[in-house]
């Protein structure tokens, strides 16, 4: 079941028609040879013992032996044919330890002659592409949103939400307390003042704005909100970048956020914590090795300790059993912040499968929610098939709650995680293959397709990548992850596999298979094109001067009809750890021609000669003056906002509003 040895993982035709009957035989005659030898000792007969030592002996050495001959003699010559019926067992049960064994398989043209009116007629998918990067943006967020010195962003999560009604894919970033960068980084500060991060910070992934920097829709301190999801409560006390215990409740108020000069204080209200009486105080006190904890002033007999909160080890702490996803996120519901994050069951010892980093079986059978306030943690059984999940519900009493028991703010965010759908598109580079002919022979292995990060650096594995799509028998559009694949060696793409995540058909993995003789652009591929196109070259070089450098964004290859679309965002960075990276052109390609412009409207005008769009009246003209007036004035509250001069910042805003009105009036 567990062989590795063979053409394939599992028994081969060795295993079955030599090994196994031997084995069996072997076994019955060690039985009767245990038999044997006790009456032997008990009658004191010395030859009894030796024959069946020596049976057992002589049958093993001919089992090795006729596996050597069977082997030589009739599976190498013809190996294909009696290995098959166990080549045809190891993939269908490798495809179905990691759920590979439904996917939807679609022909897709690749065609290269997009016309407009597709573009025309897919206009929503359009212009929904992700724009923005993910690293580019965290960096931007990291540097314009961090307000204090003690705040920091662990990482940006991409996710789906209604907004002013409105589905949008959006980048969510949450702004937490980090206690390594609090200074003056006493037992006070640490533990009982600084005790929560707070708000968050969302973008439109497929927006920028004039400077080619985020578009954001949640930021600052109090929460600027534009859109219509409530958020009263955007205090984190749960979260990636905590470790350290908190006491509230205490003598000393917390800090809640600056505003301007000054700080809002808070006290916490949530039901998290014990209790710190006097017992307490001195067993927390030896716990943690802090002797401030039992004679400190600050703490009563109303204050609460709270523990454990780093999210991963609040949950690991509960259910050891289970294997967490690397990257939780954030979810917005009922007005405050939640975690969500993707538990997994496997084992090692699913009969007959390929195992894969140590697996071969894994399902995301549970899915875990915490609130960033209080602490609550709920286990949801989200694969109700899975029988490993299912016993370990019997054996922990009910621990898990059934699916449908997830409030429905938080059920429409449930996201297929990443680690799992990078873990099945590693199987499929191999095992996509159902036919053991070509399997045995190895002619249609895959790979992810290479990638590189800007016009200098080196290529990389390709990470999936979210889009926002439709599908033939959904109109609506779909957040999806998408993986790309070239032929093993090769730079020509031959599939994009993506893994739907909206209702019925959350889980189901699509295939877009293309025509073996068609030249399709991988990510590698087509940056080197990029790279080898006179204009865009000459644009880069203009781009790349002293001081600053250009990196290439997130490219994503979209389908539109039979066709596919390419969209790379070109970033400036400047030299420096603080920089700001910007987007300052977006390249768009229908895999034949490539066109570069300011602006992804412009650049799509370009491609498929529409009229360019210009802002305020049809034909008119924006006054220069006016928009570097708005520029400085933007620029000039990024920085007041940055160094906390929020009266400033109010001021600049005003009038940078009075110059964009007379912008859009003029």
């Amino acid at each position: 079941m567990f062989n590795e040895s063979g053409v394939v993982y599992g028994p081969g035709y060795t295993d079955v028609k030599i090994n196994v009957p031997f084995l069996r035989i072997i076994a019955v005659l060690s039985a009767v040879s245990a038999a044997v030898v006790a009456y032997g000792i008990v009658r004191k007969k010395v030859n009894l013992i030796a024959y069946p030592v020596l049976g057992i002996f002589a049958l093993s050495i001919l089992r090795i032996v006729s596996v050597f001959a069977v082997e030589a003699l009739v599976v190498n010559p013809n190996q294909l044919e009696t290995e098959r019926p166990y080549i045809e067992n190891n993939i269908k049960m490798t495809r179905q330890a990691f759920g590979i064994n439904n996917v939807d398989i679609r022909l897709f043209e690749a065609d290269k002659d997009i016309s407009p009116a597709e573009i025309t007629g897919n206009r929503e998918v359009v212009d929904s592409i992700k724009v923005n990067s993910y690293r580019h943006t965290l960096n931007f967020i990291k540097q314009a949103q961090v307000i204090r010195g003690y705040y920091d962003f662990n990482d940006v999560d991409v996710d789906r939400y209604m907004i002013n009604g409105e589905k949008k894919q959006v980048f969510l970033s949450a702004r937490e307390i980090d206690s390594s960068l609090i200074s003056p980084s006493t037992w006070q500060n640490i533990h009982l003042f600084y005790t929560h991060g707070y708000g968050v910070v969302m973008s439109d992934s497929s927006t920028v704005t004039a400077q080619g920097q985020p578009d954001f829709l949640m930021k600052d301190i109090p929460t600027n909100n534009i859109t219509d999801i409530p958020l009263d409560n955007p205090r984190i006390y749960f979260g990636e970048l905590v470790s350290d215990y908190v006491i509230v409740g205490t003598q000393t108020d917390e800090f809640d956020y600056p505003r301007g000069g000054e700080n809002e204080s808070y006290r916490y209200t949530g039901d998290a914590g014990i209790e710190m009486n006097f017992l307490n105080r001195i067993l927390y006190a030896i716990e943690e090795k802090e002797p401030k904890i039992l004679i400190s002033s600050q703490i009563t007999g109303d204050s609460k300790i709270i523990r454990k909160r780093n999210i991963l080890n609040r949950v690991i702490s509960i259910a050891p059993f289970l294997s967490y996803d690397s990257d939780p996120y954030l979810v917005i519901s009922d007005n405050k912040v939640y975690w969500m994050i993707d538990a997994y069951t496997h084992t090692d010892r699913y009969p007959n499968a390929k195992t894969f980093n140590g697996l071969n079986y894994v399902r995301n059978s549970v899915k875990v929610t915490v609130d960033a306030y209080t602490g609550a943690v709920d286990f949801y059984l989200a694969d109700p098939d899975d029988p490993i999940a299912v016993s370990y519900n019997r054996i922990f009493g009910e621990l898990f709650k059934d699916l449908s028991l997830m409030p429905e703010g938080l059920r429409d965010h449930i996201k297929y995680p990443e680690d799992l759908f990078e873990m099945q598109t590693t199987v499929l580079e191999q095992y996509h293959v159902t036919n053991p002919a070509i399997f045995y022979n190895g002619e249609d292995v895959w790979q992810k397709s290479r990638v590189t990060g800007s016009n200098n650096e080196e290529s990389m594995a390709q990470e999936p990548y979210s889009l926002f799509t439709s599908f033939g028998d959904e109109q609506n559009l779909e957040l999806v992850f998408t993986e790309y694949y070239t032929i093993k060696g090769k730079e020509n793409m031959v599939a994009i596999v993506n893994v739907r995540m909206e209702g019925e058909h959350y889980g189901q993995l699509v295939e877009y298979k293309f025509p073996p003789q068609k030249t399709v652009s991988s990510p590698y591929l087509f940056t080197n094109k990029l790279n080898q196109d006179p204009e865009i070259s000459k644009e880069l070089s203009l781009l790349d001067n002293a001081g600053s450098q250009v990196e290439f964004g997130d490219m994503v290859i979209a389908p539109i009809e039979d066709s596919l679309l390419y969209v790379v965002p070109i970033y400036l960075v400047a030299e420096g750890e603080n920089s700001i990276p910007e987007i300052k052109r977006f390249v768009i390609s229908n895999d034949d021609k490539i066109v570069i412009s300011d602006t992804f409207t412009n650049s799509l005008s370009m491609l498929f000669n529409f009229e360019a769009e210009t802002p305020g009246e049809p034909g008119g003209v924006i006054d220069e003056t006016l928009a570097r007036e708005a520029n400085n004035l933007f620029n000039d509250a990024l920085e007041g906002q940055r160094a906390g001069n929020w009266a400033e910042y109010g001021r600049l805003m005003e009038e940078l509003k009075r110059v964009l009105e007379s912008m859009v009036g003029q």
